[in-house]
């Protein structure tokens, strides 16, 4: 039966016992000497037996001591530094729209993504790392009870039974914020992991949990698990009214929701009325979806608003369709709206 990481019991016994035992010698007895047996001789005078007079014990002259031969002390073999896992290579920036984030995916790595959610996962299904982002709210409960809440939802939702660490802060895209270690079983396999929790500027929740399952290798979540997931969240950037995300990845792309969607902040390519449908259709042909989907355009037509003439596009191939506003007449650096990402650098300069 396998016992989980938490719960092993590691019993360390040592025995050692050396027993010497010191023989004491005992000194030989003298040897007695015999006593004669008395002779009968004629009297008048009797001779007295004379006693015999023991010999002496031989004294032993002690042998010297043998001065010990020092020891040599064995110089301790240092202690080697163990060996970090190496950091993941990462792929381009993907922004998650409904989830008001976007991140940099390992390579490698299946990449699912579904409204606010991402679930990201190696090709063995042993690691898994979970992305969330709630729909902006008024809970302004301690971030401590949330993700405690969290945790638990989760364990529940997996017929999982998890232990919760105490929390610890943690810090994404400059923002604070807490995270837990955890550990237990879920899908019937041991786990360990970790759970983060944020609240972002735009009052969303940003949740991340990531699980290595431990069936197969217990050490897997120190290996490969924990260096993945961090690595993931620090390719995070929150892309709210003060997000971050302005020039990363192959392009820019703006941290503003209005750029490009309305007629107040269009897209401005430029080149005016002869070089400007080329340059439009450079700047469409770059854009990708969140995820890298490719695309498609088609041109709505033309109409003036203010001092210029806008170009209307109907963009296909994300979760819905949406139009897109080009200005002909004036330019600025070319960025991707929010919701979208860009096959490269934009073939754009200043006319």
């Amino acid at each position: 039966m396998f016992r989980p990481l938490w719960s092993l019991t590691i019993l360390v016994t040592i025995s050692l016992f050396a027993g010497l035992a010191a023989g004491c010698g005992s000194q030989p007895s003298p040897t007695p000497t015999a006593t004669p047996v008395p002779t009968n001789t004629p009297e008048p005078t009797a001779t007295a037996t004379a006693t015999a007079t023991a010999t002496p014990t031989h004294t032993l002259t002690p042998s010297p001591t043998d001065t010990p031969t020092p020891t040599p002390t064995n110089t301790p073999t240092p202690t080697s530094t163990p060996t970090l896992p190496p950091a993941p290579v990462l792929g381009e920036l993907q922004v998650v729209t409904d989830g008001g984030f976007a991140f940099r995916p390992p390579e490698g790595y299946e990449v699912e993504v579904m409204a606010g959610q991402v679930s990201i996962s190696n090709g063995t299904g042993t690691i898994l790392i979970v992305l969330t982002g709630t729909p902006p709210n008024d809970n302004d409960d301690p971030l401590e009870d949330v993700i405690n809440d969290f945790a638990e939802a989760v364990g529940r939702q997996t017929g999982g039974d998890i232990e919760i660490g105490m929390p610890y802060p943690v810090t994404v895209d400059g923002l604070e914020g807490l995270a837990v270690d955890t550990t237990g079983v879920v899908f019937g396999d041991p786990m360990q992991g970790q759970v983060i929790i944020i609240r972002t500027v735009d009052h969303r929740f940003f949740f991340a949990f990531a699980w290595a399952n431990l069936a197969t290798n217990e050490n897997r979540w120190e290996e490969e698990g924990s260096s993945v997931f961090q690595a993931v969240l620090e390719s995070v950037e929150f892309t709210g009214s003060t997000g971050t995300v302005t020039n990363t990845g192959p392009c820019p792309i703006s941290t503003d929701e209005t750029f490009g969607y309305t007629r107040e902040n269009p897209i401005k390519v430029g080149g005016g009325a002869f070089g400007g449908p080329p340059r439009e259709e450079a700047y469409l042909n770059n854009l990708r979806g969140p995820n890298g989907e490719t695309l498609t355009y088609e041109r709505l037509g033309s109409a003036p608003f203010g001092d210029t003439i806008l170009d209307s596009y109907e963009i296909r191939g994300l979760a819905k369709n949406v139009i897109l506003y080009l200005d002909e007449y004036a330019y600025t650096e070319p960025q991707a709206p929010v919701g979208f990402s860009c096959a490269g650098p934009f073939p754009l300069t200043a006319p």
